[in-house]
């Protein structure tokens, strides 16, 4: 069975260029320790289940906002 920490090691190691897997891990990783409170390789079903456009408003778009993180900054780490 493949587990989460598999297939995050396995998405991270899809990009062809070494700064845009680290950039990427870097965007998923402050997104995961705002709105779930643990590194992406943690994630349970139950986690992914709860995801949902309030939640990330609420725990990840506003509090960057609040501290200062432009909005295309805030935009590149969602997409």
């Amino acid at each position: 069975m493949e587990t989460i920490e598999n297939t995050f090691e396995t998405w991270k190691n899809s990009f062809s260029s070494e700064n845009t897997s680290r950039n990427y891990e870097t965007s998923v990783t402050k997104f995961s320790e705002m709105v779930f409170d643990k590194q992406p390789v943690w994630w349970t079903a139950d986690d992914l289940k709860s995801l949902n456009y309030e939640k990330v408003i609420n725990s990840f778009v506003e509090p960057s906002r609040a501290s200062g993180v432009k909005d295309s900054t805030i935009k590149r780490d969602l997409t």
